[in-house]
C-alpha cells in the first residue's frame, strides 16, 4: 500500500505540472492561436521540450498507478494483464509520439509548412485517439476490479472524460481538446487517490 500511495502522490504532482505547462508555455504552439504557432515553435522553445517531457513522465507514472491498482483491487491475473498491457501499449505510442512533438515538428514548422499541419494532425491523432483511448479504458477496468463505489465512480468519470479528448483527436479540434484535458486529469488524479486512499486501502 505504501507503493501505491506514493504512486498516486506522484501522478498527482506530475499530471499537475504537465497540466499547467499546457495551459501556459504549450498552448503557444498550438492551433488555438493560429499561425503565429509557426513561428514560436520554429525558435525551438525551452517550454515546449519541457511541457512534453512532463507529459512523458506522466505516461510513466500512470503505468506504475495502474500497474499497483489493478493488483491491489484484486483483480484476477488475466485482467490485471489486460489492464497493465493497455497502459503499456498506450504509453509507448504516447511517448513515442512526444518525442516526435519535441524532435521533429519545430524544425517542420521552420521550414515544411505542409508537412507541419500534416504532422500536427497525426500526432494529435494517435496520441489522443490511440493512446489517451488506450488509457481511458485501462483506468475503466482497473477501476471496476474495485467493490468501492467512489473508485468506480472515479474511474467511470476519467472513462468517460477521456472520451472527450479522444473526440477531439477525431475532429481535430484543438478547443475541444483544451476542454476535455482539464476534466479527464482531474477524475484521473482524484480516482488515483481515492484508489491508494480509500477505506480499507484496497477492495
Amino acid at each position: 500500500m505504501t507503493s501505491l500511495r506514493s504512486a498516486a502522490l506522484i501522478n498527482v504532482a506530475t499530471h499537475a505540472i504537465a497540466v499547467t505547462l499546457a495551459a501556459t508555455v504549450m498552448r503557444e504552439g498550438t492551433p488555438l492561436v493560429g499561425y503565429r504557432r509557426l513561428d514560436w515553435l520554429a525558435g525551438e522553445p525551452l517550454g515546449w521540450t519541457a511541457g512534453w517531457i512532463a507529459w512523458m513522465i506522466c505516461a510513466i507514472a500512470l503505468v506504475v498507478m495502474v500497474s499497483l491498482a489493478v493488483r491491489a483491487g484484486g483483480a484476477s491475473p488475466r485482467l490485471a494483464r489486460t489492464v497493465v498491457l493497455l497502459a503499456v501499449i498506450g504509453a509507448s505510442i504516447d511517448m513515442l509520439c512526444d518525442a516526435v512533438w519535441i524532435v521533429l515538428v519545430p524544425s517542420l514548422a521552420a521550414h515544411d509548412v505542409h508537412g507541419f499541419l500534416v504532422a500536427e494532425r497525426v500526432l494529435g491523432f494517435i496520441g489522443q485517439v490511440v493512446a489517451n483511448g488506450l488509457y481511458s479504458v485501462a483506468v475503466l477496468l482497473c477501476a471496476f476490479s474495485y467493490r468501492r463505489p467512489l473508485v468506480r465512480l472515479l474511474g467511470a468519470g476519467t472513462f468517460v472524460a477521456g472520451l472527450g479528448i479522444v473526440a477531439a483527436g477525431l475532429a481535430g479540434e484543438a478547443r475541444w481538446l483544451e476542454l476535455a484535458t482539464g476534466p479527464t486529469m482531474a477524475f484521473y488524479c482524484a480516482w488515483s487517490l481515492a484508489t491508494a486512499f480509500g477505506r480499507e486501502g484496497m477492495a
